[in-house]
């Protein structure tokens, strides 16, 4: 590819997998736009944080290997940070959450404890931990339930605070707005 300064011309244009070709950045101009974030990948930061807390509670479904991939680090420090939020509003249900995680962490170790016996015994021993692999099944799918009602719980009661909030600021807009119309009336007749 030949630079547009040997031939006397513009700065050569670069295709950007966002749109339309456009011109090179330099200097500054390119690192200010390296350094900035962009709304989208905000976006994108968020949800993956949110996707993260969701995998983790639905880690080991039933048709999981005995070898599943390590959590991610984002996982437990996203739970961390829910759980310290947890904590500063309600302690109690701070440690029911935490209660909840460890022992679908437990039921996740037997599950793949069971899961690996299944497979490393042959044909023959599978039959003798298939009951035990349905158990730890069970028991995973059991204490996973049991963190989405916790959730499901809490969410449901802030959609009801928030309700309940918005049908305040609805009639402190109605009381407000029957005020102007007074006000606006008041000065028509002066």
């Amino acid at each position: 590819m030949r630079s547009s300064f040997c031939t006397g011309g513009t700065p050569r244009d670069t295709r950007s997998p966002r749109g339309p070709p456009r011109r090179a950045a330099r200097g500054s101009e390119a690192r200010q736009r390296r350094a900035e974030p962009h709304a989208r990948d905000v976006r994108l930061a968020g949800a993956l944080t949110a996707g993260a807390l969701a995998t983790s509670l639905l880690a080991a479904a039933p048709g999981v290997s005995a070898q599943a991939p390590p959590a991610m680090p984002s996982e437990d420090a996203s739970a961390r940070a829910y759980v310290e939020a947890l904590r500063r509003a309600d302690p109690a249900a701070a440690a029911r959450f935490q209660a909840l995680r460890e022992a679908r962490e437990r039921s996740l170790a037997e599950l793949r404890e069971a899961e690996g016996q299944f497979a490393a015994g042959g044909p023959e021993l599978r039959a003798a931990f298939r009951a035990k692999l349905r158990a730890a099944r069970r028991r995973y799918a059991e204490t996973s339930l049991a963190i989405l009602d916790f959730l499901d719980d809490r969410d449901t009661k802030a959609l009801t605070e928030y309700q309940a909030a918005i049908a305040d600021l609805r009639a402190l807009l109605a009381r407000r707005a029957q005020a102007r119309a007074e006000l606006e009336r008041l000065l028509r007749e002066e």
